[in-house]
């Protein structure tokens, strides 16, 4: 949900433009445009937390969510299937307001798994060959480590480790 604000943020928010927040998460590998960004703000992939004069601002935690959401782009998964992601996310994490931002998630392209604890050793199945209405299978963690890859939050950028 955006918040239309009568006064742009307070400096040292962490408010970023759409050309910045492209550039952030451009990497050697990966071109990102502002265009491309608006397109998932606009499509409700990420929406924008703020909202000034029609131009949308990204909070570090948008940022955070759209650089997983890249993530997942880049091992498979179409806008659409990020976007079922999002909503299987938020169903199963209710408390959380950016659900990309704060998980470990595993996927081989067509299943998604996340950890629902960072100290459990156990992954919910999401979405999948297993996944049945209103139940999420467990499933070990090294298990899943051995085919899918691993996409993360960790310190300062988005990490993604494939699967020995």
């Amino acid at each position: 949900m955006s918040i239309i604000l009568d006064e742009s943020p307070r400096l040292g928010e962490g408010i970023y433009t759409l050309p910045q927040a492209a550039r952030l998460l451009t990497r050697r590998e990966r071109h990102l445009t502002a265009q491309k960004v608006r397109y998932w703000l606009s499509s409700g992939l990420v929406p924008a937390t703020y909202q000034i004069d029609n131009n949308a601002l990204l909070t570090f935690h948008d940022l955070i969510s759209l650089e997983v959401v890249a993530r997942f782009v880049e091992t498979g998964w179409s806008v659409q299937g990020v976007r079922k992601v999002e909503e299987v996310l938020r169903e199963e994490f209710k408390d959380r307001e950016r659900p990309f931002a704060y998980g470990i998630f595993y996927t081989d392209g067509k299943s998604l798994w996340a950890k629902a604890t960072h100290q459990d050793n156990q992954v919910l199945e999401l979405i999948g060959k297993k996944v049945r209405r209103g139940s999420n299978p467990t499933a070990w963690a090294d298990a899943v480590q051995t085919f899918a890859d691993e996409i993360r939050f960790k310190d300062r950028i988005a990490s993604r480790q494939r699967g020995t």
